[in-house]
């Protein structure tokens, strides 16, 4: 019996489908952030969207996409993580959206992916640290689309990226913004 794979994304493909983007720009990434990372960094504009992505309640919604939105992206090597973090059309940063990962894959060097793991972190502007979809993660598990090993390497992973966000989220709010005025220009 073959295993159902997770989804596979890369970094010139927008996590949400009927979305357009344009001003693109990808470039060789080094930080010193998680211990000196490597990799691929990208920053895109939406363009056209077919509306607005709410990720909020009714009550208190939270728009991360629409037209003229910005995201930037980073694609770390021997990571088990991706970080997209989204900005408004003022370039104010929404949140930080981090996905936990089976590994980055950089067979292509200038279009890396990876497959999800469907556990994912979040970061506020304030600094607050969110683990999302562990139900996810689970139900993955169940229906056989993860091994247990991967499920459990897949928390294992995410436990020691919120220790290092519980420490660092600020410098890493700074880091995004700094990138994205860096890369999108003035």
């Amino acid at each position: 019996m073959s295993r159902i794979k997770s989804p596979t994304r890369d970094l010139r493909q927008s996590h949400w489908t009927n979305l357009k983007i344009a001003d693109y720009q990808a470039r060789p990434l080094k930080t010193h952030l998680f211990g000196g990372k490597t990799g691929m960094e990208a920053v895109y504009r939406v363009a056209e969207i077919d509306c607005p992505l709410n990720v909020g309640t009714e009550e208190h919604p939270l728009i991360v996409s629409d037209r003229d939105f910005w995201w930037y992206i980073m694609a770390p090597k021997d990571s088990f993580f991706w970080l997209s973090s989204a900005f408004n059309r003022e370039r104010e940063l929404i949140e930080i959206y981090i996905d936990i990962t089976a590994g980055s894959d950089f067979t292509d060097p200038v279009n890396p992916c990876y497959r999800d793991m469907y556990l994912d972190v979040v970061v506020s502007p304030e600094g607050r640290v969110k683990v999302l979809d562990a139900d996810e993660l689970e139900e993955a598990a169940r229906e056989g689309k993860i091994t247990e090993e991967e499920k459990k390497a897949a928390k294992e992973h995410c436990a020691s990226l919120t220790d290092w966000l519980n420490t660092h989220a600020e410098e890493l709010l700074d880091f995004c913004r700094q990138r994205l005025q860096e890369m999108a220009g003035a």
